[in-house]
């Protein structure tokens, strides 16, 4: 049978002062909500459940020193390819590569790009739409946004490596049908 949906913080006032006189209430919280006294269970910002303030919503992101060899490395991998490519934004947390040929718009077509986020790095690399994805493992699969995009959070140069062979196999790809010189 379940139990009947009720207001956390009513159960929870209720439970207190049956118990004791509420000295240490954050840990009668936790110890109350733990129990699944009440379906609902605990919300932020109810009685007990304090909301987290600034600095911990700031301090709960990823590393961004981390962030920084990340891109370093996703870079690296794009680099390699500048020479015949058109090296569009080349700054701090961003670098983006076009080709040369000229899309149905009229405008450079996106070869691939490194960019620094809020909680992770991305790689976006429009040859995967050329079925450079087949032979990806299911490990850089995994890391996918979306078709042609990878976010990376933490260092992994297994990943990389791979990524690396994948942007091989891309330009490579392109190179066929004459998108990259």
């Amino acid at each position: 049978m379940r139990k009947p949906l009720c207001s956390s913080r009513n159960v929870f006032a209720q439970s207190c002062v049956s118990q004791t006189q509420g000295n240490d209430l954050w840990s009668q919280a936790q110890t109350f909500f733990k129990k699944g006294a009440c379906r609902g269970g605990p919300r932020v910002g109810s009685f007990g459940v304090p909301r987290p303030t600034r600095r911990q919503r700031r301090h709960s992101l990823p590393d961004r020193a981390e962030f920084e060899t990340i891109f370093a490395e996703l870079r690296a991998i794009l680099s390699e390819y500048a020479p015949t490519l058109k090296v569009v934004h080349d700054k701090f947390g961003y670098y983006y590569l076009d080709t040369h040929t000229l899309g149905k718009n009229k405008k450079p077509i996106m070869f691939g790009a490194a960019r620094v986020g809020k909680a992770y790095v991305s790689y976006h690399f429009m040859p995967v739409y050329a079925g450079v994805i087949k032979g990806m493992s299911p490990a850089l699969k995994k890391r996918m946004q979306g078709k042609a995009c990878f976010n990376f959070s933490k260092r992994d140069p297994e990943l990389f490596s791979e990524l690396s062979r994948v942007t091989r196999q891309g330009y490579e790809a392109w190179r066929e049908i004459g998108s990259v010189e």
